[in-house]
């Protein structure tokens, strides 16, 4: 048994019962795991699959699969769901960071600034949304060496983004 902390990317079915959880933690990078049965489970931690959410998890492994045996909440990042402007900048968060963390690479900094920014977003008054992305954007491109200074926001930040992120592989399949 092992506890990993991970921030839910995305999920999607696996089987006729189950759900796989690519999900993004500090030690190991993004991870794939394994929820059996949750498909078809009453229990009110199945909401806590789903993107966004800050869980800690109590792993089993079978194989190479990592097997999640129980969840513990940290944040579900509730006041994403307020409005669409704040869920599509969470989206486009999660999105980059899927993109740019590799799996079993432990990505500590890339971890903090993603949390720190699903928390702004639930909490900066809406016109500021797009400021904070260009921002945690700035703050990527930085911490995967890209850019010397990230107090400075380039003009041309969602073009450096997006070059950076089709110009390097990016395998979005889990890894199972």
């Amino acid at each position: 048994m092992e506890a990993i902390e991970a921030i839910n990317l995305r999920s999607f079915d696996y089987r006729d019962s189950s759900l796989i959880v690519v999900a993004f933690s500090r030690e190991y990078g993004r991870v794939s795991l394994l929820a059996r049965g949750a498909k078809k489970s009453a229990k009110s931690s199945t909401g806590l699959l789903q993107s966004f959410c800050h869980n800690r998890y109590i792993l089993g492994h079978k194989r190479d699969l990592s097997i999640i045996t129980s969840i513990d909440s940290l944040n579900t990042f509730a006041e994403l769901s307020v409005d669409l402007d704040r869920i599509q900048a969470g989206y486009e968060c999660l999105h980059l960071i899927q993109a740019v963390v590799q799996d079993d690479h432990a990505a500590p900094k890339l971890f903090d600034l993603c949390q720190n920014t699903l928390k702004a977003l639930c909490t900066l008054p809406k016109d500021n949304l797009s400021g904070l992305l260009r921002q945690f954007k700035t703050q990527l491109l930085h911490e995967e060496g890209l850019l010397q200074h990230a107090e400075t926001i380039p003009d041309n930040i969602d073009e450096l983004v997006e070059q950076y992120i089709h110009t390097r592989p990016i395998n979005l399949s889990p890894s199972l």
